[in-house]
């Protein structure tokens, strides 16, 4: 099961590696520690609502970091799960900086399986799998309830492009 904070964390970690910046993030995640224990008596306080909380954090913060660290904190906030921060950027630090990155790939029975080099070189061109990764192990899973696409999942990120999910899809599609 996983928690709240790793799902923001892993949230981060995808948004930060598709828009290039993981770096910067990882960078500003010890400035922000700093800056949420300083004032966690203010952004703790019960008595002071969300809405001053936020407004006096884009005050403070805006043009002085990354705006996807911005966005971060403010969504952490407003939703009251700031107390996640400190877990969900130490859950960051240990995504960035894996040697390997293991991606569970589940594909259609098949006994000629020369679509496979092509599909795992596409996945990382799509940067499924983070740039600073040092190895890639991609773990084959024979699905038979697949009948053609696959499933590739890493580190709460999805991609589905089975034929299974949209037969699904058209099912629910409401007839006109």
């Amino acid at each position: 099961m996983t928690t709240s904070y790793e799902r923001y964390a892993e949230a981060l970690f995808n948004t930060a590696i598709k828009l290039g910046c993981s770096d910067e993030v990882a960078c500003e995640l010890s400035d922000m520690e700093e800056l949420i224990s300083r004032c966690s008596g203010y952004l703790s306080n019960p008595l002071i609502g969300t809405a001053k909380k936020t407004a006096l954090l884009k005050e403070l913060l805006t043009n002085k970091i990354s705006p996807l660290m911005l966005e971060f904190i403010l969504l952490m906030t407003a939703r009251r799960h700031l107390k996640y921060f400190y877990a969900a950027a130490e859950h960051f630090r240990k995504l960035s900086s894996r040697d390997k990155v293991v991606v569970d790939l589940r594909v259609p029975f098949e006994p000629d399986r020369s679509f496979l080099p092509g599909l795992m070189n596409r996945l990382r061109d799509k940067r499924l799998v983070p740039d600073g990764a040092k190895e890639t192990e991609f773990n084959i899973i024979e699905d038979k309830e697949l009948i053609g696409g696959f499933v590739a999942y890493y580190n709460g990120y999805q991609i589905d492009t089975s034929f299974k999910t949209a037969l699904n899809r058209l099912r629910r599609r409401p007839v006109t």
